[in-house]
């Protein structure tokens, strides 16, 4: 792909022009909105403001001037030169300085998703013009794009890095679930007993229980692998799709690969679902047909223990590539496919065995491995709402059609005849409208419409399908000279600046949360469970925080594998009636010497809310039965831990609040 880089820093002036507005009328917005109501103490410490906004506006407009005035080019640009490695290092300690100070700052409320967006262009574009007084001068669109992609890259991974410390309880609503279910695979190492393997997402977990080999109580190290399995396998999927794409140009490779990275981090598309992405791409072999195959095969069989709506995914992948690569010739449409055909339904059908003999296999009732079709349809997400702000449909279009407009232009410019035999637009046209729809369809149920990530599967086959149009990667029916066009650098804007705003969006800041206090809690939840043991004789079931078991933050207390949070919500959606009337049975019986659960608000929220369909479900089939039978004895970490016992044992409730310092 080649970019016409005149008048760069004119282009640079408006877009940074236009973002900086834009942060000011939505700090405006979040100012007028605060005058409304009470502001705490805690908002007090930390307003937005329209003050940076205000001096960004007066840069931009000072820059637009000046490049009417003085029209910097290639002859103004290298007055000064700079040795490369110090143009460089300057470069990446502003980029690195810039990630620093948003993630330490106290003042969140200063910088939204618009003004981080606004405040790393302006300086990847103080770093452009550093790189422009370098004696190995480029051109400086391709430098200020790859220093945006570095940026974006940056920011990405900084927001796993709060991740990163030894406090035993969860960090996030479904993390000790993702410890609990990856700790399955040797629960006879770390419980003493076989229990039943994951029923949700089984690679995943899978591909987390590799700490329990050689750390296996070590929360540090299971937080690190987790961190380095995302970073890690969504940048190899980049690599392994951009390496197809740009192997012979490594600038174009190096952007591509980190566009990529950003771009599937929009879902996000899952970690473990990358395994299916790397398999295929570095597999194929159009030359080997055998080799492909084998390598369609292996994916399937991880696609099958992944999700249901990637068990097509490999194969088609291939297909798609066998589209995009073989042009039909003169060849009989049905002779075309035959290849394709037998990937297909052999792929399919290896995904659907690979799920059914694990369901066999994993020791779990199998009728629970397809609770999600029968999961409620909230159709109200498809459009802006407060669980997902623009929606599913306005979001999907946000990441599709910069990509597609600009697939189209390069095809308009080439012309149809380059492209078009019916089997081949057909083919692909197909895949994608399949898992675009199918993935909307997905989002719409119930514990979906958060985000894109029901969406991945889709995005994964645009990502591939309009960049092998754009960089050329297509190849033609017939012979027919290419005629590459030079993309302006306004039209690569909106591509560039989606996946960078979807990152950006992310405001997370690096504290560290007090793991003396948490460890002082761990030991009062250990005196407790010892005296219930003596005084209340029963098994202990944790519904969260199962992690303190798995890494022996807890002694002496048997596992419950059974109503485990994360499922029992997943049964909850599917509203799996034998499962819930058991649960509710052994609350009524009172079977539990003790429960341990995060949240017991019992507020019946509106749709104003976010996920409140979701939380009134918890709160009517989980909270309400449980609070009838069990009351709470200790309330730990800020009301995110909950010690239940039985209604009418008082005596044994006042000895247990005599524990509590």
């Amino acid at each position: 792909m080649q970019i016409r880089s005149e008048n760069f820093w004119r282009y640079f002036g408006f877009v940074f022009l236009f973002l900086s507005v834009w942060f000011f009328f939505v700090q405006r917005s979040a100012l007028q909105a605060l005058a409304t109501e009470p502001i705490t103490s805690l908002q007090q410490k930390n307003l937005p403001s329209t003050g940076v906004a205000q001096i960004f506006i007066i840069l931009a407009i000072i820059l637009l001037i000046s490049t009417f005035v003085f029209k910097p080019g290639l002859k103004n640009s290298r007055q000064i030169l700079i040795p490369r490695f110090v143009s460089w290092g300057l470069t990446l300690v502003l980029l690195l300085g810039t990630t620093v100070y948003l993630f330490l700052t106290p003042h969140t409320a200063l910088w939204n998703g618009t003004g981080r967006m606004a405040l790393y262009v302006l300086i990847c574009g103080a770093c452009t013009w550093i790189l422009a007084k370098s004696n190995d001068y480029k051109n400086p669109v391709n430098n200020f794009i790859v220093l945006l992609l570095i940026a974006g890259v940056l920011y990405r991974i900084g927001i796993f890095l709060p991740e990163i410390q030894t406090y035993p309880f969860s960090l996030g609503w479904s993390e000790s679930s993702r410890y609990y279910n990856a700790s399955l695979y040797f629960s006879k190492m770390i419980y003493g007993s076989n229990y039943p393997l994951p029923v949700l997402h089984p690679s995943r977990y899978l591909m987390q229980s590799v700490p329990f080999l050689f750390a296996p109580q070590n929360i540090l190290v299971h937080r690190i692998w987790q961190i380095f399995l995302w970073i890690g396998m969504t940048l190899l999927g980049a690599y392994s799709v951009a390496r197809r794409i740009s192997n012979k140009n490594q600038s174009d490779l190096v952007a591509l690969t980190f566009w990529l990275f950003l771009f599937f981090f929009q879902g996000a598309v899952y970690y473990h679902l990358m395994g299916c992405v790397i398999l295929v791409m570095l597999g194929y072999n159009k030359d080997s047909f055998w080799k492909t195959l084998v390598f369609v095969l292996l994916s399937s069989i991880w696609a099958g223990i992944s999700r249901v709506n990637w068990y097509p995914v490999p194969a088609l992948l291939a297909v798609s590539i066998y589209l995009l690569e073989e042009p039909v010739l003169n060849r009989n449409w049905i002779i075309y496919l035959k290849k394709p055909a037998i990937w297909a339904v052999s792929g399919f059908v290896t995904a659907y065995l690979s799920n059914r003999i694990y369901a066999l296999l994993s020791g779990n009732d199998v009728s629970q491995f397809s609770s999600s079709f029968s999961s409620y349809m909230i159709w109200s997400r498809l459009l802006p709402n407060s669980t997902y702000t623009p929606g599913i449909i306005l979001a999907f279009l946000l990441v599709s059609l910069p990509s597609v407009i600009l697939a189209w232009i390069t095809i308009r410019h080439n012309g149809w005849k380059y492209y078009w035999h019916w089997v081949r637009v057909l083919g692909l046209t197909a895949i994608l409208a399949i898992f675009a729809l199918g993935g909307i369809i997905v989002s719409v149920k119930i514990g979906g419409g958060g985000d894109l990530h029901n969406l991945d599967a889709y995005l994964v086959f645009l990502a591939i399908i309009s960049t092998y149009l754009i960089f050329y990667r297509y190849v033609p029916q017939s012979d027919y000279i290419e005629n590459k066009i030079k993309i302006p650098f306004l039209l690569l804007i909106p591509v560039l600046f989606v996946p960078l705003y979807f990152t950006f969006q992310n405001g997370v800041s690096w504290n560290i949360k007090d793991t003396q206090s948490a460890k002082a809690n761990v030991q009062l939840l250990q005196k407790g469970l010892d005296v219930l043991k003596n005084e209340l004789p029963g098994p202990i079931l944790f519904i969260s925080e199962r992690q303190l078991l798995s890494f022996g933050n807890i002694h002496g207390i048997e596992l419950v594998p059974d109503y485990e949070k994360v499922f029992l919500m997943e049964m909850v959606m599917a509203n799996n009636k034998p499962y819930l009337d058991k649960f509710h049975q052994k609350l009524e019986q009172e079977t539990y010497s003790a429960i341990i659960i995060d949240s017991l608000s019992e507020i019946i929220q509106d749709p104003e809310d976010s996920f409140w369909v979701e939380n009134n479900l918890w709160v009517d089939k989980v909270i309400l039965p449980l609070l009838q039978y069990y009351e709470p004895v200790y309330t730990l970490q800020d009301r995110n831990v909950n010690v239940l016992i039985p209604r009418g044992n008082e005596k044994i409730f006042d000895q247990l609040k005599k524990l509590a310092p």
